[in-house]
């Protein structure tokens, strides 16, 4: 699944979503997650933002 050409890492159903923002661009990050409970996590050379 992606969420704006960003890929969403996870299992269907589970409260907690990953999404590789490794390549995606601050604002846009900034923006998506505005109002969102969500803290990001570095998986080797992988930047995923976590939505809680």
């Amino acid at each position: 699944m992606s969420v704006d050409g960003a890929d969403v890492v996870g299992e269907p159903g589970r409260e907690e979503a990953r999404i590789d923002v490794t390549e995606t661009s601050f604002a846009w990050v900034r923006s998506f997650v505005r109002e969102r409970d969500a803290h990001f996590e570095r998986d080797g050379e992988k930047t995923y933002l976590v939505l809680d």
